[in-house]
């Protein structure tokens, strides 16, 4: 990847601080210093989308749970 390609990246990364940014690297290539892109030889994408249901699904069952007029408690 070219350097300016890279340089981007964490400048991009830097100014969205309150998103999280997952990059694969070449192992051994960790970028420091920014908290909030995390780098990754290898990441596979079930790991990804499990971590995200985990945030996700509570929210929508308190929306679908609120649209319907439904108590967002009752299982």
């Amino acid at each position: 990847m070219p350097k300016y390609f890279r340089e981007a990246i964490i400048e991009v990364a830097k100014f969205f601080k309150n998103y999280d940014f997952i990059w694969k690297v070449d192992q051994g290539d960790a970028i420091e210093g920014v908290p909030n892109l995390h780098t990754f030889s290898w990441v596979t994408q079930a790991a990804i989308l499990d971590s995200c249901l985990q945030h996700v699904l509570p929210l929508l069952r308190s929306l679908s749970a609120t649209l319907s007029g439904q108590s967002v408690w009752r299982l």
